[in-house]
Formats: structure tokens, sequence, C-alpha cells
């Protein structure tokens, strides 16, 4: 019995390490530079994974805005390509970390998130003046 549960146990977390893998080999990490770089594609998918008020204050470039925390951000996802890439963000980085996993598991191939979100850019235009 100690054996099958021992076995039982290996296979689980090589099957969650195998997850884990392709969410890393899913989901990159950037920063400012880069999303500027991004952001001259104009077809780019980007995503604002903050509230509706929270964008209201200020959005990058044409993102559209789907709140991680409702069924907005379901349908507003539904109608992006999942084969192309696709950039999210939020305030700091907390929800949109949240919004790339959730993104994997709807079908994404290539999701990119922007690593200090509207803060980070908000300080970046600040930086220039």
């Amino acid at each position: 019995m100690k054996k099958i549960a021992f076995q039982l146990l290996l296979i689980i977390t090589f099957l969650a390490s195998c997850n884990a893998q392709q969410n890393l080999d899913t989901i990159s990490i950037i920063d400012t530079e880069t999303l500027k770089v991004a952001l001259s594609n104009k077809t780019i998918q980007l995503i604002d994974v903050r509230t509706p008020l929270e964008y209201k204050q200020g959005y990058i470039g044409n993102a559209i805005n789907a709140n991680i925390y409702t069924s907005d951000f379901t349908q507003a996802t539904a109608l992006l390509d999942k084969t192309k890439p696709v950039y999210v963000y939020c305030h700091k980085g907390g929800r949109s970390n949240a919004a790339a996993r959730k993104l994997t598991k709807l079908g994404f191939n290539k999701i990119f998130d922007f690593k200090g979100g509207w803060k980070a850019w908000r300080n970046s235009l600040k930086q220039k003046k």
C-alpha cells in the first residue's frame, strides 16, 4: 500500500512539474522597454486587467479592459486570437500574473506579462520629461 501511495505521489509530482514547465514556456515576463517595442505593432493584443475605474484613469496604447476578477475577462479574451501573442498588465503586476495563468488555461500560446504594470509605465513616461 505504501509503495502504491509513493508511486502515485511521484506521478502527481511529475505531472505538476510538466504543467509548470508548460506555463514557463507560454508566459514571459517583460519590462517597459520590451513593451514599448511591442507597441510599435499596431495590431498588438494588449489587455489591461484592472477594474474599469482604474482603466478610466489611464491605460497603455490600445489596451482593451478586461477585469480579471469578473466574467468580462473570459468574454473579452474570447474575441482574441489564441495563436497570436497577447500582452497583459495591471497596476503593479499581481493581477496580470493571475491573468497570464488564466490565459494559459484558456488555450493562449504565448503570453507576455508586463512586470510593473501601469505604475511602471506611468513612471517611465515621467522620467522622459
